[in-house]
């Protein structure tokens, strides 16, 4: 049974412009010299992923980006786990570790930039939205040297924004000087950006307005932490609004709307000494219009946002682990992709659009956690990992019969008896038994270096049962105390165990 495929589906883009096609022969890349391969679990829908593939995103002085790896594909806000590594990666990295993929891929980690933790503006550095394929794929190599790993807690579904929208909105705060009790204006509040702006705004004590259109955006608004609400739509001046609400004018305001004109005033909504927080970035070449002289005599402040830093997504990320921060997302198909820049062009999103990527995840975090609560009763120093099936074989008639195993333990590293090529189901079991291992166990357990065993296998008598059983039929878990035999493909006793107290594999229900 292969592991990692040689082809995979990525929404395409052959030419700007020409509009997404989705092609099922993609090559998957092979990871390189200090790379990884990780397969994409889930991935948000940026407004800069539905103007880079229109042809119409803006570089620094307001033309169209053009110079774009073609053909194109996008995604910059995606959750994958690592399912190989390359040559010269460190030690700490492994197997089926939760990483992120950023708009920033590589970074020169020498120039000014880099050396002053803001690498997001390095001189020498690659994207993922217009250099490097995206995470609108199945799998996709990244920079091990660069590499964004998450916690192994977190729902990948919901992180994926955080890693574009969360982070910038989260600098778009930091960089305003937010306080506690600080009036802060977000316009654009009920979007993809907006909605997270709120949130991190009032995580750090802000009293926020919340601008859109509409009843519908107003009541999300509020709902997630807004104390006021300004419809764009019905309000004739937005800039007399926000400084009756707030006796003079807002401390920040941050706008994350892509629309030239929710820029060109909203330096007016400032209050002496405020700061205008720039996110969105306008596919038509705008300015604002605020004149040079309020700009001096009140003392503004202006500040643009590019993404941010490493260290700050992952501060980003942290706040959403801890539920401070709560992304509103909607889960939708991979191949919705095309729909979904259709109603991003209209307006017609509240939250982030998360594009569900892989059809089946490695680990699946609730299976380990049900695993891990009926296997602690067990004193696990050393257990055997099964994948066994209830199928007759056709080669010796038996209903029940192990089809791969091999031995983890909390004092030594993972045994690589491995009698036939692993499957992703025994990657499921050896991850949930590390998880059990390292949670009950007083020696610290090395996570399992799938990448060894995957590359290891002893082919004898039967391994065509892999194109004979249906995969539905396997089953997994562990057994404790014991090894595996590599000789006979069978569980043997452990010195120290009752083995005739458990005959059987602990299965690990998904």
């Amino acid at each position: 049974m292969s592991i990692i495929p040689t082809t995979q589906t990525a929404a395409t883009v052959p030419e700007l412009g020409g509009g997404v096609k989705f092609v099922h022969d993609y090559p998957v890349p092979q990871p390189g010299h200090n790379e990884v391969l990780a397969k994409v679990l889930y991935s948000g829908v940026c407004q800069s992923d539905l103007h880079t593939q229109a042809g119409i995103a803006s570089d620094a002085n307001g033309n169209p980006i053009t110079k774009v790896k073609l053909p194109h594909v996008g995604g910059h806000e995606g959750v994958g786990r690592i399912v190989a590594i390359g040559p010269g990666c460190d030690d700490d990295i492994r197997l089926g570790m939760f990483v992120g993929i950023r708009f920033s891929s590589r970074i020169c980690r020498r120039c000014e930039f880099c050396l002053a933790g803001k690498e997001q503006h390095c001189t020498k550095s690659t994207n993922h939205l217009h250099h490097e394929d995206g995470s609108f794929q199945e799998y996709i190599a990244l920079d091990a040297g660069y590499l964004t790993i998450l916690p192994n807690d977190i729902d990948p579904a919901v992180i994926g924004p955080v890693l574009c929208a969360g982070l910038t909105t989260y600098k778009a705060v930091k960089n305003a000087n937010v306080k506690a009790a600080d009036w802060v204006v977000v316009v654009g509040a009920g979007g993809g950006l907006g909605h997270l702006a709120v949130q991190y705004a009032r995580a750090q004590g802000a009293i926020v307005i919340g601008i859109d259109g509409g009843a519908a955006k107003g009541d999300f608004i509020k709902e997630i932490g807004a104390s006021e609400y300004i419809d764009f739509t019905t309000t004739p001046n937005l800039i007399e609004k926000v400084h009756e609400l707030t006796s003079g004018g807002a401390n920040a305001v941050i706008v994350t709307a892509a629309s030239v004109k929710a820029f060109q005033q909203a330096a007016d909504m400032l209050k002496v000494g405020g700061t205008l927080s720039c996110v969105g970035i306008p596919s038509e070449k705008g300015y604002l219009l605020t004149p040079i002289s309020s700009i001096v005599i009140k003392g503004l402040h202006i500040t643009g946002n590019l993404v941010g830093s490493l260290k700050e997504c992952l501060e980003a990320v942290d706040l959403v682990r801890r539920g401070v921060v709560k992304p509103k997302i909607t889960i939708r198909p991979f191949e919705d992709l095309p729909k979904i820049y259709d109603e991003l062009e209209k307006g017609d999103v509240s939250g982030r659009m998360v594009l569900k990527i892989a059809k089946d995840d490695l680990a699946l975090p609730s299976a380990i956690a049900s695993f891990a609560k009926n296997a602690i009763p067990f004193k696990l120093a050393e257990c055997g990992v099964f994948v066994w099936t209830e199928a007759p074989s056709v080669h010796s008639g038996a209903v029940y019969q192990f089809v791969e195993a091999c031995t983890i333990s909390s004092s030594s590293k993972l045994d690589n008896t491995l009698l036939y090529p692993a499957s992703q189901t025994l990657q499921i079991a050896l991850l949930a038994a590390t998880s059990v291992l390292r949670n009950v166990s007083s020696s610290p357990v090395p996570i399992p270096n799938l990448n060894q065993i995957v590359n290891h296998s002893v082919h004898h008598g039967g391994n065509a049962r892999y194109n004979e059983i249906p995969p539905e039929s396997y089953r997994f878990g562990v057994l404790p105390n014991a090894t595996v035999d590599g000789a006979t493909n069978q569980p043997f006793k452990n010195e120290n165990a009752d083995f005739e107290q458990q005959t059987s594999p602990t299965e690990l229900k998904l």
